[in-house]
């Protein structure tokens, strides 16, 4: 994984994003296995990142938040507002109560970047 790291760095990339989008099946939350492995990934090449860098752990706004302030990561993409049906049920993510944990964690400078949700009502 460095010399893909260093790869995209080469090209020019803007950023990276570190994400778990294979892990299935998708669920809700994820272990905390998957946040340490997440974090410990991202420590290993840590010293190699000369770019911005993100965390999104599917489906699981809470353990991004986490792993992003333990790796100094700049943001978190991940679904924090709206509902969404989907194959795992209705996502209806609380912001307010996420907003709050990334400021109890002390990570108010960790960027949001958040899915929008379209409604299909008016077409």
């Amino acid at each position: 994984m460095s010399e893909d790291v260093l790869a995209l760095q080469r090209a020019g990339v803007d950023g990276l994003l570190f994400f778990n989008e294979h892990d299935l099946p998708y669920s809700t939350s994820v272990g905390v296995e998957v946040a340490a492995a997440h974090a410990a990934v991202i420590g290993r090449l840590h010293d190699e990142i000369g770019v911005p860098f993100g965390v999104d752990l599917l489906w699981d706004p809470r353990s991004a938040l986490a792993v992003a302030k333990a790796t100094g990561a700049a943001f978190v993409r991940e679904v924090f507002t709206s509902v969404f049906d989907t194959d795992m049920g209705m996502l209806a993510p609380d912001f307010a109560a996420l907003a709050g944990y990334r400021h109890a964690i002390g990570g108010d400078e960790i960027a949001i970047l958040t899915n929008r949700c379209r409604s299909s009502a008016g077409r």
